[in-house]
């Protein structure tokens, strides 16, 4: 479980911000878990923190890795 932060301008991928964080699409996130084997079970956009008293909105993300059959 993580969030990550998004500008409303951000459309694909990534991006540094002024701030000096990164900022990531859902779409971006979920291409590089299933290249890496892993799965979205979900995502929910979300206020995930503020700063400077702003709210600072974002995106949850739970993610799994599937079953390997180990049990």
């Amino acid at each position: 479980v993580f969030s990550t932060e998004t500008p409303d301008d951000l459309v694909e991928g990534l991006c540094l911000q002024p701030n000096g964080r990164y900022a990531h699409s859902a779409r971006y996130v979920e291409q590089l878990a299933a290249g890496i084997g892993l799965r979205v079970i979900e995502v929910e956009p979300s206020v995930i923190r503020t700063e400077n008293a702003a709210a600072v909105t974002g995106f949850l993300f739970i993610i799994e890795k599937p079953d390997l059959g180990l049990a």
